[in-house]
């Protein structure tokens, strides 16, 4: 907390307030970071390029990504957020919005998974070439 205090005012700034409610979510978007980007193709290409180019500039730039796409994302969260008092819900009291993205969700499962079985398909049928 940063405090002035002058002759006639008084200035206090909160930089943060470690609530529990504060350290809950703040622990838990990191594990949901953590989980859902270790393993991620992007973390093998980083780590490759760090290989080959200068570590320090390929740092900045996942790195700069990285808070790219972060403030992208509670821009969007953000938005939809306050749309959401505009959108009507579903039967059953399930907003619009939660609906839509489990349907998202699911869209973009079975995409990757026909992507992974093309995949194994298409590695089945080089191997075959090879061997002969």
């Amino acid at each position: 907390m940063l405090s002035w205090a002058g002759k006639k005012r008084e200035f206090t700034l909160h930089l943060f307030s470690l609530s529990p409610t504060t350290i809950q979510g703040f622990l838990k978007s990191w594990g949901m970071i953590l989980v859902s980007e270790i393993g991620d193709k992007t973390f093998f290409i980083a780590l490759l390029l760090a290989l080959q180019q200068p570590k320090e500039l390929v740092f900045a730039g996942t790195f700069g990504a990285l808070a790219i796409m972060t403030l992208i994302s509670v821009g969007l969260g953000l938005a939809l957020h306050e749309l959401d008092a505009f959108l009507p819900a579903l039967p059953g009291g399930v907003p619009l919005d939660d609906a839509l993205a489990v349907a998202l969700l699911l869209f973009f499962g079975v995409q990757t998974l026909r992507g992974a079985g093309a995949a194994d398909a298409r590695g089945a049928e080089e191997r075959e070439e090879a061997a002969e």
